[in-house]
């Protein structure tokens, strides 16, 4: 079985200045793109801060 990794961030840690936006995003992309290429990205996308989490399996 292969591990597979989440990486999240709460939207308050995201604060990005502008001058510093497409640094982030460039590297943000590489390091997505890593996760592909080794068959460990499983999910991208947001995830709504206000609704609580649920766990729906365990394996």
């Amino acid at each position: 079985m292969t591990t597979k990794y989440l990486i999240s961030f709460p939207s308050w840690a995201m604060v990005v200045l502008e001058e510093g936006f497409a640094a982030v995003t460039e590297e943000s992309h590489a390091v997505i793109q890593d996760a592909k290429d080794a068959g460990v990205c499983v999910f991208g996308g947001g995830l709504d801060e206000d609704v609580a989490p649920v766990l729906v399996g365990g394996r």
